[in-house]
């Protein structure tokens, strides 16, 4: 009994070392999710440590990505590996894959903070300063969200309307509300416009509502270049979008 027992751990050593030695390449044709508008570029290296030269979502070049994995996580028959996305987003985190669940923990994304206002803002604003999701935990099972937790940060925001607006620093953090449903907040840090608001999305649809109001002069250009007048002076911005699927 104790000679079959090492014969299980030894061919459970050589099945994992086995899977991780398998070129990437050809487990990325075999594995990539069908609908999921995801590309990766000049794949190369192993299952246990590779990369890729590009990663496109749709038609938007993120950058280069690379991977390592935890060898000792194959044991359990899941895959545990540190994933590194550089380029115009900056991505890290853990991702762990079992056979109907990935889970994603410590994860820290960058992006252009003109991403943000081109995927909200109708106007066309330009804008400045440092943009970062970061994620606690991010748990999808058998396709659905299950469990989720982050915040987004926007630092030394800036927007420009004719003139470059400072709005210092602004947070929203969310979470998993219900099925599929994300619910979060936003504030900001005490700069020159004030910002109170909060925002839901879906796979189908977002909606984002906020009072904006000015504690400083220069920023009425922006105040007055968004959303509808209030009795008390601030301004309603209301943003809501229907999402065709596959469009993200």
């Amino acid at each position: 009994m104790k000679a079959l027992g090492w014969f299980l751990l030894a061919l459970a050593l050589f099945a994992a070392t086995l899977v991780a030695s398998f070129p990437a390449s050809l487990a990325w044709q075999w594995w990539r999710p069908m609908d999921v508008p995801l590309a990766l570029v000049d794949v190369r290296g192993s299952v246990w440590h590779g990369g890729a030269a590009q990663v496109h979502w749709r038609d938007r070049d993120l950058g280069s990505l690379t991977w390592t994995v935890r060898p000792s996580a194959l044991l359990t028959g899941r895959l545990d590996a540190a994933l590194r996305l550089s380029g115009q987003a900056v991505l890290t985190g853990r991702l762990s894959q079992g056979i109907d669940t990935s889970e994603f923990t410590d994860v820290r994304l960058d992006v252009p903070p003109q991403w943000l206002t081109d995927a909200l803002m109708s106007q066309g604003l330009s804008a400045g300063g440092r943009v970062s999701v970061t994620l606690a935990q991010a748990v999808v099972k058998s396709g659905r969200i299950s469990a989720l937790s982050g915040a987004l940060h926007w630092d030394d925001a800036v927007v420009n309307v004719g003139t470059a607006v400072p709005l210092g620093r602004l947070s929203a953090p969310f979470s998993l509300a219900d099925a599929q449903r994300v619910q979060g907040t936003i504030q900001d840090g005490g700069g020159p416009l004030s910002i109170r608001g909060t925002f839901e999305a879906d796979p189908s649809h977002y909606r984002i509502r906020l009072t904006l109001g000015a504690r400083a002069p220069g920023v009425r250009p922006l105040l007055d270049a968004l959303g509808e007048p209030l009795p008390d002076g601030q301004r309603l911005l209301v943003i809501e979008q229907h999402i065709e699927p596959g469009s993200f």
